[in-house]
């Protein structure tokens, strides 16, 4: 399960890391940010990390 906090207007950025799942969003109280999660069966740690390399590339990103 892969949990990210991103600012307004990123959330297609990492929903583009997941293309073939299913990604739930949920905003924030004041709408500034989006919880996204994304739950899947990765074939090996490698992919888990690629991941989140590419997810740090995002501006503003705080992976959980």
């Amino acid at each position: 399960m892969f949990k990210f906090i991103v600012p307004k207007g990123k959330e297609q950025d990492v929903k583009n890391l997941f293309p073939t799942h299913e990604v739930t969003e949920k905003a924030s109280s004041q709408g500034n940010y989006t919880s996204i999660t994304a739950q899947i069966m990765a074939p090996s740690s490698d992919t888990v990390i690629e991941i989140y390399q590419k997810a740090a590339a995002i501006e503003g990103l705080i992976a959980l």
